[in-house]
């Protein structure tokens, strides 16, 4: 039981010390990936990425100040999705969640944006 115990805590630990790497900023926000997350598909690999904003931004959700996302990568046809998403209230996904989506985003090519292209080409690159 004690082993289970401490099992669990290093996983809870380990999660709550990702390893970000920064990415790139545009003028309110800059973009962190994690590449100890990138974990092999089918088809490419999925990746946990960090939005990182300068001041609170809402949206869809709460205010919030960081946005922590896991990411479908399709290395061969060049598209990414969005499998889930957390809001969170301090920067670099610190502090009690606000809120998370689940919703399987559709494809989109990996052009469509500076983001997703830097998105892309990083955890491709690292696959």
């Amino acid at each position: 039981m004690s082993k289970v115990i401490l099992l669990l805590l290093a996983v809870a630990s380990n999660s709550a010390m990702a390893e970000w790497v920064g990415l790139g900023s545009l003028d309110n926000y800059t973009v962190y990936a994690d590449p100890a997350t990138i974990q092999k598909t089918d088809n490419g690999v999925k990746m946990w990425w960090l939005t990182d904003f300068k001041t609170s931004a809402s949206g869809d959700s709460e205010p919030h100040v960081s946005m922590k996302t896991l990411s479908e990568f399709d290395c061969d046809k060049k598209q990414l999705r969005t499998l889930s998403s957390s809001w969170y209230p301090e920067h670099m996904a610190e502090g009690k969640e606000i809120s998370s989506n689940s919703n399987i985003d559709i494809w989109v090519p990996g052009g469509t944006s500076p983001v997703n292209k830097v998105l892309l080409e990083f955890a491709c690159g690292k696959n």
